[in-house]
């Protein structure tokens, strides 16, 4: 009897709880759970035991990068601005990339943002997949990187506790 490897995903989220892009995220874990040919872990930056809960030290602990102790051996998903630290240190064979909207690529405003946003431009457009969150993000992505094959749109949803209260 032939063995299934399973593949090995990690989703790692800076957004916080509930948001728009944590809820994207933690959306794909639970769909992509009910695969039984993968193996997905959602890592939480927001989870006291990974990282400072104080937002100073949060700041800190990402520019200098976060080590995050799992093995990763297929796909790492980030959101954008979190693709800066991991994508230089990470041996995955593909990165995908949720971008939200490109409004720190489109307006620069100082040197520290500049030399930042060279960087966030610079890995997004060597990431494997993109994944954007509406038609308008698609097409700003289209009009600054140029046409490209791997990009989806996947529509953010709408908070659980916002249905039940209607």
């Amino acid at each position: 009897m032939k063995k299934i490897i399973k593949k090995k995903i990690n989703i790692i989220n800076i957004s916080p709880k509930y948001t728009a892009i944590w809820k994207c995220g933690y959306n794909i874990y639970k769909e992509l759970k009910k695969n039984n040919n993968v193996k997905v872990k959602f890592i939480d930056l927001w989870d006291k035991d990974i990282i400072s809960k104080n937002n100073f030290f949060r700041a800190i602990q990402l520019i200098r990068g976060i080590n995050i102790k799992t093995s990763v051996d297929e796909i790492n998903f980030y959101t954008s601005l979190l693709c800066v630290n991991f994508m230089k240190k990470n041996k995955s064979k593909k990165n995908i990339i949720l971008i939200h909207d490109l409004y720190p690529i489109k307006n620069i405003e100082n040197i520290f943002v500049s030399a930042l946003t060279r960087l966030l431009y610079k890995k997004i457009k060597n990431a494997d997949i993109i994944l954007t969150n509406s038609e308008t993000t698609k097409k700003e992505y289209t009009r600054i990187y140029g046409p490209r094959k791997q990009i989806f749109t996947i529509y953010l949803g709408i908070n659980d506790l916002f249905i039940k209260n209607k």
